[in-house]
């Protein structure tokens, strides 16, 4: 089993990113299970919410869980228009930054920008690593 990571601010675009890399690694033939951290009560597989979402874009499993839990292999999503800065500068875990502003911006001289608009690219770089 292969473990990754997808994290990021509120609003960062982390499901929309998480949707499509499902449905591309569903026509790639992969199994994909998904783990939805929550930080509040919540009933799962609701309509619009991102494990319902996520179960629609072809997981296989979507499990909750709303425990403290550090994943080792992470990237994170980043988008200029949140107003925040990326967690990658103080997480040295983030291992790539999937962003609307991979030409010009640039967090750690050791952080690949992977464009957030294509999820192949992402996906290749995720399963290079996992």
């Amino acid at each position: 089993m292969k473990v990754f990571g997808i994290v990021g601010r509120k609003n960062s675009g982390k499901t929309h990113l998480v949707t499509r890399l499902l449905r591309l690694a569903s026509r790639r033939g992969l199994r994909v299970s998904t783990i939805k951290h929550a930080h509040h009560s919540f009933d799962i597989d609701r309509p619009g919410k991102d494990s319902h979402l996520q179960r629609e874009a072809g997981a296989h499993e979507v499990l909750v869980e709303g425990f403290e839990r550090e994943v080792d292999l992470r990237l994170e999503v980043y988008r200029a228009s949140c107003g925040q800065t990326p967690l990658a500068f103080d997480d040295q875990g983030i291992l790539a930054l999937a962003t609307d502003e991979a030409a010009t911006f640039a967090v750690r001289s050791d952080l690949p920008c992977l464009p957030l608009d294509d999820e192949a690219a992402v996906l290749d770089y995720v399963l290079a690593r996992a």
